[in-house]
């Protein structure tokens, strides 16, 4: 459940992670993938997973190929990662196609998740998505979502934090007040 904190938050970005961030956060818990799930968990960012997403992840870290490459993805580690999504990621329905990419169709359920729910940003290491980021078509469609891999949104969320942090008002002592008590004709001025 979101706080009011979280909700008022202007700077909790939308996002939607593809399958190769979450299973390198599985991996790897101190990578830059692991940070920027670990934002989900700060309630920094509002995630976003579809049904078939969601279904991706898993499958994805049980396969047997990728178990066998990674013997410490347990799991444990599997479903720790995984329950941290389900309780905290928005779940929605499969979102409708409304873009078409030829070039990796595979990455059609991430896009479209990401317009459905207006994201801010995907995160990916596919280069084909990461391609895409600059497609004009795209940036014109779609002029605030953007493709990052996890190293580059860490460092755009850190330049937010910065810049937030020297726009706050600095705290000064408020000018003295006239004391109300005092009426005008009490206040003599000398010639």
């Amino acid at each position: 459940m979101e706080s009011e904190e979280q909700a008022s938050d202007p700077r909790r970005h939308p996002i939607v992670y593809d399958t190769v961030v979450v299973l390198q956060a599985a991996l790897n818990p101190d990578g830059p993938a692991a940070r920027a799930v670990r934002l989900m968990d700060e309630g920094r960012v509002e995630v976003f997973v579809s049904n078939r997403l969601r279904s991706e992840y898993e499958e994805t870290l049980s396969d047997p190929v990728v178990r066998s490459r990674f013997p410490h993805l347990t799991d444990e580690r599997v479903q720790a990662i995984l329950g941290r999504f389900d309780a905290l990621a928005q779940r929605i329905p499969n979102p409708p196609r409304r873009i078409e990419f030829p070039r990796d169709p595979e990455d059609e359920p991430v896009l479209n998740l990401a317009v459905q729910v207006g994201a801010d940003f995907i995160l990916s290491r596919d280069r084909d998505l990461l391609d895409l980021a600059g497609d004009p078509l795209l940036r014109c469609q779609f002029p605030t979502l953007r493709i990052l891999d996890p190293v580059t949104f860490l460092q755009e969320i850190d330049r937010e934090q910065a810049a937030d942090r020297t726009s706050e008002p600095s705290i000064e002592p408020a000018a003295p007040q006239p004391d109300p008590s005092v009426q005008k004709r009490d206040i003599e001025m000398e010639p």
